[in-house]
Formats: C-alpha cells, structure tokens, sequence
C-alpha cells in the first residue's frame, strides 16, 4: 500500500461490482485503479478539490479581486426621446 493511502470498506451493488470486474479484467487493470478513477471523475464532476493545491487554487478564484479580467461597466439602457 502506498504512503497517505487509506482502506475503507465500500458495499457495491452486485451487477455493478461484476461489471468493474469484468471491465478491469479486459482492460488490464485492478479493480482498485477502476474505484479510484471514478472517484476522482465524480469529484472533478461535481468541482471538489482532490489535493490541497487544488483546494487552494479553487479557493483564490473564488474572490473576484483575484480574477484579471477587467472589470465590465453595466450597460445603461438609453432614453427615449
């Protein structure tokens, strides 16, 4: 097991854990690398930081004074005459 990895215990429906078995069986890969990927896919889906560079990136974006777009002036709607 690599270093910062954690187990955790994850109940799957069964046709959903045969098909993973049987795509990481055809596609040469572990089970573990299929759970992983769609994890990371799911939290990038739904804008969730994986790693804490991405957190604090995302977490300067979020203040406007940060952005370098200039600023737009709103359009003032024109008068009739």
């Amino acid at each position: 097991m690599a270093k910062g990895t954690k187990r955790k215990t994850v109940v799957i429906d069964g046709d959903v854990a045969y098909a993973m078995e049987t795509l990481a069986r055809y596609g040469d890969r572990d089970l573990n690398e299929l759970a992983e990927e769609a994890f990371r896919d799911y939290l990038k889906k739904h804008g969730h930081p994986i790693s804490v560079e991405e957190a604090l990136r995302q977490s300067v974006r979020v203040i406007a004074a940060n952005d370098r777009t200039p600023a737009v002036k709103p359009k003032t709607p024109k008068r009739k005459r």
